[in-house]
């Protein structure tokens, strides 16, 4: 059985220019913490200097999920 990478491409699109391989886009767990910070940033019981503690609570969710996704 093929395992999947732990943290794989979001949108896997190889862009390729002359061949070479350029961007493969955000990573999973990128994509899992932007979507975790726009949840945080809609809680107004955040204080807005909170920005720091925002995005290492979006990519320690982001790691969890990433976590429990390879758990499964």
């Amino acid at each position: 059985m093929r395992r999947e990478p732990e943290n794989p491409a979001a949108f896997p699109v190889d862009v390729a220019h002359y061949g070479r391989l350029i961007d493969r886009g955000m990573t999973l767990r990128d994509y899992l913490a932007a979507q975790v910070l726009t949840g945080l940033c809609a809680n107004n019981a955040w204080d807005q200097n909170g920005w720091t503690d925002r995005a290492r609570a979006a990519y320690e969710a982001a790691d969890a999920m990433l976590k429990a996704r390879g758990e499964s």
